[in-house]
């Protein structure tokens, strides 16, 4: 489907399309995401030529010739509609069938209990609504890309819910995450009231929406995934509305056998963002992480990936002057900060001191990149 946005007399040339129509272009431009949008002036142009930079084709069917548009007449307008359709409906295709690869080769890796849950999650991701059950820390990037494609993160345990909404339903100056193709995961909803998990499910289910401090209806094309890390905080209600749209994730220690398969995958991506980390894990590493009784949450497993992403040889040295692997909590204040330091000393010599693309690959913002640099003597001034 094209999201069209053009002016309201084009409105029965191009109704096969189901345009949004406009009097004002910029009583409208906000409202979503566009795929192309139609002017016929250069005052209109100009705004729209704002959303250029992500990837709205602006096309021109006035009588006056505009520069850094397409110009061209209604009918052939028409034509090129109909093939950037048929263009975006072979990519979905194509999507599709690299995603059923995908995941027809992972959950070979992974145990039985972990194989059908990923699967129960690709399966149910696909629904309007759909619900995902799973501790702290589990959905992380390594599986929520292959499995979701394009999606969105709304997390209610790092905002609050007043902001989220401004996120999700959007503003005048921002476009809401409901118009937007693909999966919306709103994470850590234990956090969040029912009633506001009752507005954007009825959305997601209905397919449609109010946008903030507005009384217009705007289509959602967006697939909500709501994340509970305990299944006794799902709201009868959302229940309903899922229905067999569900999947819960064993917790970590009871899939010790796909242990070793996810902490490859997971520093495989670590290493794709940093051009650069350990990717070479030893047997004896690998042994013992499903050996370890982990406590259960996936957020502590994950720290302790890192960590092994950042040098499994100092972590092995370390380890073998202990009779026995300690608790990953002590374990992990203890080397935490000499591990930080030397991350974000690697990446410096990757990137230098461009602080904008240092925080981009530590996944940290820029007042917390000032503090450590700092902290670790890593800022040139001392």
């Amino acid at each position: 489907m094209i999201h069209l946005l053009a002016p309201k007399k084009l409105g029965k040339k191009l109704n096969k399309f189901k345009p949004v129509l406009y009097n004002h272009l910029k009583d409208r431009v906000y409202s979503a995401f566009w795929n192309v949008i139609v002017v016929e002036n250069p005052q209109d142009a100009q705004i729209a030529l704002e959303f250029s930079k992500f990837g709205t084709l602006v096309v021109n069917t006035g009588n006056t010739h505009l520069k850094n548009v397409l110009n061209c007449h209604v009918d052939d307008l028409i034509l090129s509609i109909g093939f950037l359709e048929k263009i975006l409906e072979e990519r979905k295709r194509v999507d599709a069938i690299e995603k059923e690869e995908r995941l027809l080769m992972e959950p070979i890796m992974l145990n039985p209990k972990m194989a059908k849950a990923y699967r129960e999650l690709a399966k149910c991701s696909i629904s309007r609504s759909s619900l995902v059950i799973a501790e702290d820390g589990l959905l992380e990037e390594w599986i929520l890309w292959p499995i979701l494609g394009n999606h969105e993160v709304v997390d209610f345990g790092v905002i609050s819910e007043e902001e989220a909404l401004l996120r999700i339903f959007g503003t005048k100056n921002h476009s809401p995450l409901l118009s937007k193709e693909g999966v919306l995961v709103l994470m850590n909803c234990d956090n969040c009231s029912e009633q506001t998990i009752s507005k954007v499910a009825r959305c997601s289910s209905l397919g449609m929406f109010t946008p903030y401090l507005s009384n217009s209806k705007e289509s959602c094309v967006s697939r909500t995934l709501f994340h509970f890390v305990n299944e006794k905080n799902v709201p009868e209600m959302l229940l309903q509305i899922v229905g067999t749209s569900r999947s819960t994730i064993p917790p970590v220690r009871e899939i010790a056998d796909s242990l070793p398969n996810i902490l490859r995958l997971f520093i495989s991506t670590i290493a794709q963002k940093m051009f650069s980390a350990n990717v070479k894990i030893s047997q004896d590493m690998l042994s013992r992480i499903k050996k370890t009784k982990w406590s259960g949450n996936w957020r502590e497993f994950f720290e302790f990936c890192k960590l092994i992403a950042i040098g499994e040889e100092k972590i092995q040295h370390q380890l073998d002057e202990k009779k026995e692997i300690p608790k990953l909590k002590e374990y992990t204040k203890m080397i935490l900060a000499e591990s930080e330091r030397d991350l974000i000393k690697h990446a410096i010599q990757i990137h230098g001191m461009d602080r904008k693309k240092l925080c981009e690959v530590l996944g940290i913002n820029q007042k917390t990149l000032v503090k450590k640099l700092k902290l670790y003597g890593l800022d040139g001034k001392t």
